[in-house]
């Protein structure tokens, strides 16, 4: 399944920002990846856009049920 179209297009964006990162420069796109991930993770308000997104919706209704699951089980406080 392909990845939802608005995550992987900020993600492609912020590798495409800033210096060129060549091919032999593999430690520098992995820092760009890692720096959005890290910023990502600290802007719940945007996780939870992606999740939105039409094309993504399955994935929440999935989510949700894992979550409800856990909860009725008391996996999350074990």
């Amino acid at each position: 399944m392909p990845p939802p179209p608005v995550p992987d297009r900020d993600f492609k964006t912020a590798l495409r920002s800033g210096p060129v990162s060549h091919d032999k420069d593999k430690a520098s796109l992995l820092d760009k990846a890692m720096a959005f991930m890290n910023t990502l993770g600290t802007l719940p308000d945007k996780v939870m856009a992606y999740f939105r997104h039409p094309a993504a919706r399955y994935a929440w209704r999935e989510f949700k049920g894992l979550i409800n699951s856990a909860v009725s089980t008391n996996i999350l406080f074990k």
